[in-house]
């Protein structure tokens, strides 16, 4: 398997980015039950 294309420069619409290999954000979990934001993620 090639990975080069991985780890090449692309775009994403106008913002240049130097691979593509993204990262989810990680404060989805400290939300409330209703998908609101919690203080310790503000915080955070």
């Amino acid at each position: 398997m090639d990975r080069r294309g991985l780890f090449s420069p692309t775009s994403i619409g106008a913002i240049p980015v130097a691979n593509r290999i993204a990262m989810a954000p990680l404060t989805r979990s400290r939300a409330g039950m209703d998908g609101v934001q919690s203080a310790l993620a503000v915080e955070y």
